[in-house]
């Protein structure tokens, strides 16, 4: 399971429906961490009138704890940071996930929205993948109130 969460760091798409072209700028490691900046573009709305945006992630895998972390300044005063860390329960792998987001007060209501169908989509890919690769059912992936 760390691996697929690690994994995702380099599908942008399975994050956001509205990212169009995400582009690796720079990689490097420290130690045991892993660092990845990207240069995103989004697309909002229905075209031709749909907004365009385009913005830098930081995206930090810890081997240590089995985290990602993704750190995204966004137009507008919005700033996103969120984090995914495996944590092992038996046979299964519990995602505990935090999001922490700042926006102006008229805007956060509806970047919550947003951050809420996005973090929901993650999740749900993360579960389609680990139970398509678990072949035996040995993994499985908890989710509640407290993941």
């Amino acid at each position: 399971m760390r691996d697929q969460i690690a994994a995702l760091r380099h599908d942008l798409p399975a994050h956001d429906r509205y990212v169009v072209d995400a582009t690796l700028l720079r990689s490097r490691s420290d130690g045991a961490q892993s660092i990845d900046d990207y240069d995103v573009l989004d697309r909002i709305g229905p075209r031709p009138i749909a907004l365009t945006i385009r913005y830098r992630t930081r995206i930090t895998w810890d081997e240590n704890d089995g985290s990602v972390i993704y750190a995204t300044p966004l137009p507008f005063g919005i700033h996103l940071h969120t984090r995914h860390t495996c944590q092992a329960e038996g046979e299964k792998t519990r995602i505990r996930e935090t999001v922490d987001v700042t926006a102006p007060p008229v805007l956060l209501p509806i970047v919550y929205r947003g951050v809420a169908t996005a973090q929901t989509r993650l999740l749900a890919h993360v579960k389609a993948t680990a139970e398509s690769a678990s072949a035996d059912g040995a993994e499985a992936l908890g989710h509640g109130p407290d993941s």
